[in-house]
């Protein structure tokens, strides 16, 4: 897929050779700005750390006009036995080059694949989903909310446990500025019904449940996947 904010835009490659002995080459991202004229050209093309042929990414930008020192991608990789996400932020040269791996707070906790499942940033502000963490159940599910520090490090800051059995919450997350948005599969406590979360921003370790939508509240038969603000 592509992704376009502001004056940058960021979409995947994958290639594989027609010679079967030839491995294909990593998944990674590729990186285009526009310039004040209005044409594209490339800024950066980054192969992610612990991806291969069997992997694929998934990724977001946040990007900023008007201060494009702001301006971030972020991406998991997916499809290996231990989910990975990895920041990238500009250098001094303006390019986009590998800043932070996002370390798993719940690494040892079982899980390890869907960590990175579903994740979105926007500003100094990030959620990472982890549907496949157990959480003591089956399949609960966890989002985690991470922040820039003042000294340029990212660190996780809070964390959304999924309360019943197959709630798989973090599949699919969304933010715009501190707001946070993200989605059940089959609640097994709510007769399969996905439920959609939204939640502001208090301060890092307090934040406030704004609403809960139910799919049977809005007569729907079933959400359908997603969770982007």
């Amino acid at each position: 897929p592509c992704i376009i904010k502001g004056n940058v835009m960021v979409t995947s490659y994958y290639s594989c050779d027609p010679d079967p002995d030839i491995p294909c080459k990593h998944n990674g991202l590729v990186v285009f700005e526009r310039d004040e004229l209005g044409s594209w050209s490339q800024n950066a093309f980054m192969e992610v750390p612990g991806a291969d042929d069997k992997s694929w990414l998934v990724y977001d930008l946040t990007a900023d006009d008007n201060n494009p020192e702001m301006d971030r991608i972020v991406v998991s990789v997916a499809g290996g036995s231990n989910g990975q996400v990895h920041m990238f932020e500009r250098n001094s040269d303006g390019v986009f080059t590998h800043y932070q791996e996002i370390e798993n707070p719940d690494a040892n906790g079982g899980g390890e694949y869907g960590f990175g499942s579903g994740i979105a940033i926007d500003g100094r502000n990030l959620v990472v989903g982890n549907p496949s963490f157990p959480n003591n159940g089956n399949y609960k599910g966890t989002v985690y909310a991470v922040r820039r520090k003042s000294s340029g490090v990212w660190d996780h800051v809070y964390d959304w446990k999924g309360a019943d059995n197959n709630d798989q919450i973090g599949d699919e997350v969304g933010i715009h500025g501190n707001t946070v948005v993200f989605q059940t599969e089959r609640s097994s406590s709510d007769g399969g019904n996905n439920r959609c979360y939204l939640y502001n921003r208090i301060s890092n370790t307090n934040w406030e449940l704004i609403q809960t939508i139910n799919e049977n509240s809005l007569d729907l038969d079933t959400f359908t996947e997603g969770g982007v603000l």
